[in-house]
């Protein structure tokens, strides 16, 4: 068992906007909540929460979307993607038109993860307008040395 797990929650400092009909990968540009492994840099690459060590890893993405307001109906889609090719935990959420609550979605994956992968949390907006996400975070904490 190690002294102190790998772990890391990246977050967000301002919303961020995504185009209608677009997939936007989010950019963790605030200071981490915590960082044990050095797994996430804001100012390089602050898209990516890098693993430095092999294991089993819970992987969570929680996005809060604005609220819908008057738009038409549209669906919100939250993904958590593995070094840039494969989705390993995704959600779609259908907003209502009259729902005036922001749209929450969390994500999770538990997954064998090894040094040199990354993670990264996407969101698209199937709306006919732009949509912000005024905030997200992705956490990473390893379980064990698993296989």
């Amino acid at each position: 068992m190690l002294s102190s797990p790998p772990c890391c929650q990246a977050g967000i400092t301002s919303a961020k906007t995504v185009a209608a009909g677009s997939l936007l990968t989010i950019q963790f540009d605030g200071a981490d909540t915590f960082d044990t492994d050095g797994m996430h840099n804001p100012s390089v690459n602050n898209t990516r929460v890098t693993i430095n060590t092999d294991g089993v890893y819970l992987v969570a993405g929680h996005v809060e979307w604005q609220s819908v307001g008057t738009a038409a109906s549209s669906e919100r889609i939250t993904q958590i993607r593995l070094s840039g090719s494969s989705t390993i935990a995704g959600q779609a959420h259908k907003a209502a038109s009259t729902d005036s609550n922001p749209v929450i979605s969390s994500v999770t994956a538990v997954t064998y993860l090894t040094a040199g992968s990354y993670l990264e949390l996407r969101v698209a907006n199937g709306d006919s307008a732009s949509k912000d996400v005024a905030a997200a975070t992705l956490t990473v904490a390893w379980l064990g040395v698993g296989s």
